[in-house]
């Protein structure tokens, strides 16, 4: 642990730059697949903008409890369904999984097909549930 301290007083810059680097990626990676926005967020945007929840998950859970009005593509069919979200083109798309994880690989496919407005919520359904938002089942 020792080294391990020198290492990092003598090499400051080459840590430093490690560091910013990291996060530089971090950054890159999550403008690529969609804007991170809480519950909160989310539900403002849509409202105001006439935007659409999209839930990733398996339609077993989407039934269990999921956002009022959400459109439900589960991730293992995503690739082939983009095309249902064709007429929500123009509006905002917020995705939905269940703690926030899924949704990156989701945010970056539609990213990649031109879909200009895409966020991704954060915590997924459970911080939604937590935010005590409502939800439906169905």
């Amino acid at each position: 642990m020792e080294l391990f301290i020198e290492f990092l007083g003598r090499e400051w810059a080459l840590v430093g730059s490690l560091m910013i680097l990291i996060a530089l990626m971090i950054f890159n990676d999550s403008r690529r697949s969609g804007t991170m926005v809480s519950p909160q967020i989310a539900s403002g945007i849509v409202n105001k903008q006439d935007g659409i929840f999209v839930d990733v998950r398996e339609a077993k859970d989407f039934r269990t409890g999921h956002v009022a009005g959400s459109l439900n593509i589960p991730f293992s069919k995503f690739k082939d369904s983009q095309k249902d979200l064709e007429k929500y083109r123009g509006k905002p798309i917020i995705l939905i999984c269940k703690y926030g994880q899924t949704t990156g690989p989701a945010g970056k496919m539609l990213v990649s097909a031109g879909f200009p407005n895409v966020y991704r919520m954060t915590g997924g359904i459970t911080e939604w549930e937590n935010s005590h938002f409502p939800t439906v089942k169905k």
